[in-house]
């Protein structure tokens, strides 16, 4: 485990429910949705990016399956 996730249990918080939205995905995803869960996984996928622009994306993705669930 990095120092970054015993120094702020939030990161580890973000990591378990981004992992966790991969792993189960909403049922009756529409192909707007299989896109938007596409490109979460690239994003959970890419060593590039900080953990904090990580989440951010991610609430993003969010935002946008529940619109599209709706």
């Amino acid at each position: 485990m990095s120092t970054r996730c015993k120094l702020d249990p939030m990161v580890r918080i973000q990591r378990r429910r981004r992992a966790q939205l991969l792993r189960n995905p909403p049922p009756r995803l529409s192909d707007k949705g299989v896109a938007v869960m596409t490109e979460l996984a690239l994003i959970a996928a890419s060593s590039r990016l900080h953990g904090n622009t990580k989440h951010a994306l991610f609430v993003r993705g969010a935002r946008q399956l529940t619109r599209l669930t709706l």
